[in-house]
């Protein structure tokens, strides 16, 4: 008595539209790991050269750090959804403004929480710990890396963008570049070679930030410039 009735014969397997599917979500699936996997071995790194007062202070000034992350997820996938629909449409000024609009917004409102968290670090890792050794690495993180929350927002900000263009491997790389060629890296020569003290990792994760940002920046402006309609058109069901 249903006015929509499933039938076989309107179910047919539409490779293309599949293709499609796997080509964007894989990617950025595996975008998603880059991160947690990322700042575990930072940590690791941090346990072995400072013990656990150091691994307990950036597991502490990481959860602080989440919330930076918020205002990064919640434009981004706005940005998303907003410029795919402009190119699909043909309508590269719109996206492009879309873009600015999102990495404003997006790094300005996690740079504001940075400020706040520079400013008011020590009542809020005062709640979590009164260890003194905990405490000054904790200050130290926040003190050399909150002020590049705005950057480390808009690299994921750049990242979902190209996801709208039907591309998720340049996000892929965007992590890869702040990890594996910047943080890590130089945490591990800071630490093991010159045998600097923890405020090297604080600085190196820092440059990741900023570094991932101006690169994503450069090639999302390039990709949205270059494309014209990022997606085919999926194909409809029969009628």
């Amino acid at each position: 008595k249903r006015n929509v009735r499933l039938t076989m014969k309107n179910i047919s397997f539409k490779w293309n539209s599949v293709k499609q599917i796997l080509k964007i979500g894989i990617p950025a699936s595996i975008t998603q790991v880059i991160n947690p996997l990322g700042m575990a071995v930072l940590i690791f790194i941090t346990s072995q050269g400072f013990l656990e007062a150091g691994a307990v202070a950036f597991s502490l000034v990481f959860r602080v750090e989440f919330f930076a992350f918020l205002p990064a997820g919640g434009f981004g996938f706005a940005a998303m959804a907003m410029i795919g629909q402009s190119l699909g449409a043909g309508n590269k000024e719109r996206a492009q403004q879309v873009f600015q609009k999102a990495l404003r917004y997006g790094f300005l409102t996690a740079f504001g929480f940075g400020i706040l968290a520079m400013l008011f670090g020590k009542y809020i890792i005062g709640i979590f710990t009164t260890d003194p050794q905990v405490m000054q690495y904790a200050l130290w993180y926040l003190w050399i890396i909150a002020g590049t929350y705005g950057f480390m927002a808009a690299a994921m900000i750049e990242a979902s963008v190209f996801q709208a263009m039907g591309r998720s491997w340049p996000g892929f790389w965007i992590m890869v570049v702040k990890f594996l060629a910047i943080s890590i890296p130089l945490s591990i020569i800071g630490v093991f070679v010159f045998d600097l003290g923890i405020w090297s990792i604080w600085g190196a994760i820092a440059a990741g930030n900023v570094i991932s940002s101006v690169f994503g920046y450069w090639w999302s402006q390039r990709g949205i410039k270059q494309k014209a309609a990022p997606l085919k058109s999926v194909e409809q069901p029969p009628s």
